[in-house]
Parts: structure tokens; sequence; C-alpha cells
């Protein structure tokens, strides 16, 4: 008896945010803020999100680095000032449920039938889009 391996595709990272801080320097251009969370649609996953202020408007607003070797996503997401500062104001306080955020990349990814990410090689791609998912109560 053999059991068939399924796949599926996603070109969306799905994560539940567990962690958020801001870094904050003497010059613009050393504020950031870095997110720590788990990933909701692939199993024994993490992602460390860097969010950084830049009026630029020129190219991809961020990119993903899947790493083959541990289960971790490293993203950068370059974004307007008035959209950090928003989000920024947004993780203030406490929320009654966690925020939530989906990363849409150009690229799919390979899942096996548990949820499983399957690579050989560390994968880069594009962020194409973001949504956060904030509780109001």
């Amino acid at each position: 008896m053999t059991i068939e391996q399924t796949f599926e595709q996603t070109s969306v990272l799905d994560m539940r945010i567990e962690t958020a801080n801001v870094f904050i320097g003497h010059n613009p251009t050393d504020y950031r803020a870095e997110f720590h969370a788990a990933l909701t649609n692939i199993a024994r996953g993490s992602c460390m999100l860097t969010i950084s202020p830049n009026e630029e408007t020129n190219g991809p607003i961020g990119t993903i680095q899947v790493l083959v070797e541990r289960p971790l996503i490293i993203g950068q997401l370059r974004v307007g000032w008035f959209y950090f500062e928003r989000l920024i104001k947004q993780f203030r306080g406490s929320h009654a449920r966690p925020i939530t955020c989906s990363v849409e990349i150009n690229r799919s990814l390979t899942l096996d039938r548990n949820g499983v990410l399957q690579i050989d090689e560390t994968i880069e791609a594009v962020i194409i889009g973001v949504k956060w998912t904030i509780p109001l109560k």
C-alpha cells in the first residue's frame, strides 16, 4: 500500500504576529519595525518581517527569502512614512486577538499534504501585496 503524495501551491504567506518592535535612531533612515510571526498556512515555519519607511515609489515594495536550511522566511518591506506611522500606531495597546498579516509574493511555493514547505534551495521572491487584520474588539 502506498500513500499518494499530493501537493498544493500558494503565493500567499499568512501569519500571526507574535512580537513587534520599533527601532528608532537619530537618523530617519535608522527607523524600522521588526515583526516576528508564526506562519499559519505553512507548517513548522516562522517569519521575520522588517518594515522600513521609504518615500521612494520605484521598484518592488519588498522582498522575501525562504531559507532552505531552517523553517524561516525573512522579509523586507518598504512603505511610505504615513503608512509606517499608521501601522505602528495600530500595534500600541492590547488586542482581543492577535494581529495577522497576509503577504502576497510573485511566485508559488509548494506545500505537501501536511502543509510543509517543499524546497531544495533558498528561494527569493518579490512582495506584491500586504494586508493586515487588526482586531477592533
